[in-house]
């Protein structure tokens, strides 16, 4: 099993593991590209879980390195990335450029003399985006069992306790504590991560720049 997880792999960690809120800053925007700032947090109990996933006890949990190369292979390009321990949380900044027709979940059009930006959350970009991942990685995220990602599905509850019964109570509680939160244009869109699991229907976020 390899040292350092992907980027895919870490950012589907990330987002759905963890007590932390994942702020998704949108910076600029064009027709063309957009540009996004990616901050998240791990605690202690997933840090634990996904050492003992691995095979590997770390105490840097994220290779920039490999995260940078990574996101520039996807077609990232501006990139930075930052990585630092605070006692026992790790904490990761990404930022970046990438072009709007790569991103499944993101649209930008004409409104008026403004953008109209959408971010489109739903089981099929989420399916999506986990397809289009190497093996190795779908094979992680299969360990999730996100009703939103397969055709099970389970109420909110349903899911906590079966993340309880498989990775335990601490695990449970960071995952029904973290919050998404996406900013752009002076205003903020929420969304709990226990919901992004358990989606059955589309939500839209949506910003006029």
């Amino acid at each position: 099993m390899k040292k350092f997880f992907s980027t895919a792999l870490l950012l589907t960690a990330v987002l759905f593991f963890t007590g932390c809120p994942v702020a998704v800053g949108i910076s600029s925007v064009s027709q063309k590209e957009i540009s996004l700032n990616f901050t998240t947090s791990i605690g202690p109990s997933v840090n634990e879980l996904i050492s003992s996933v691995s095979g590997q006890k770390t105490t840097v949990l994220f290779d920039t390195a490999t995260i940078e190369s990574s996101l520039k292979n996807y077609g990232f390009k501006n990139i930075s990335v930052t990585n630092k321990a605070v006692a026992d949380t790790q904490i990761l900044n990404i930022s970046g450029t990438i072009d709007v027709s790569k991103l499944d979940f993101v649209s930008v059009n004409k409104s008026g003399s403004k953008l109209k930006l959408t971010i489109i959350l739903s089981p099929s970009t989420l399916k999506s985006f986990a397809a289009k991942q190497e093996q190795t990685v779908r094979d992680y995220i299969d360990l999730l069992a996100a009703p939103s990602l397969s055709s099970d599905k389970m109420s909110k509850d349903e899911y906590i306790e079966f993340i309880e019964s498989v990775y335990g109570e601490p695990v449970a509680e960071e995952l029904t504590s973290g919050i998404i939160e996406i900013k752009a244009a002076g205003k903020t869109r929420s969304l709990k991560i226990i919901e992004l699991l358990t989606l059955e229907d589309t939500k839209e976020f949506v910003f006029e720049i």
